[in-house]
């Protein structure tokens, strides 16, 4: 992720409604999931929160980690574990996000997540450089969004976690 997609999930964070400081914390945590142990790399243990690895039965494992990530956030919250509360509803934000910037991104057998740079660009209009198409199959994004639509329905989406959560952590105390 990049900056702009920090500087984007902080200003819907804030538009949802939280604190400046709490925004700006979900916003770290959202692009911190990267890196570490929840990256991405087969190494780092993480791929099934960025890419759509079914699990028994589960149709998309990066659904399974944003509830999971959510509700932890609502025990941290009651625990009155603010800035923890918000590096989970980070994380969760990712998975949701990436679901909409991978799509359905085959990593198949071997678990290798490689893919063009462009394909995550939100602008991406289902060509590759030079315009030239992709596969359908890497075409269809959910709910059949593609291009410059990916962004409004990530952050439609993005808004939509962020309003709830909000009534379920309502202070935010850092």
């Amino acid at each position: 992720m990049s900056l702009a997609a920090h500087d984007r999930t902080r200003r819907w964070a804030i538009e949802a409604g939280w604190p400046e400081k709490c925004a700006s914390a979900i916003a770290a945590a959202d692009i911190g999931t990267d890196s570490g142990s929840t990256g991405p790399f087969p190494w780092q243990d993480g791929a099934n929160r960025h890419f759509n690895i079914p699990v028994d039965g589960i149709p998309d494992s990066r659904e399974v980690w944003a509830k999971r990530e959510y509700e932890h956030a609502g025990t941290l919250c009651t625990a009155k574990l603010f800035s923890s509360a918000m590096g989970a509803i980070g994380r969760g934000l990712h998975s949701e996000q990436d679901a909409i910037a991978h799509g359905d991104w085959d990593i198949g057998e071997t678990g290798m997540w490689f893919h063009p740079l462009w394909y995550d660009d939100v602008n991406y209009d289902g060509h590759g450089p030079n315009g030239v198409p992709m596969r359908e199959r890497d075409k269809s994004w959910r709910d059949g969004i593609e291009g410059s639509e990916r962004i409004a329905f990530t952050s439609r989406i993005s808004r939509t976690s962020l309003v709830r959560l909000l009534a379920v952590c309502p202070c935010c105390d850092l």
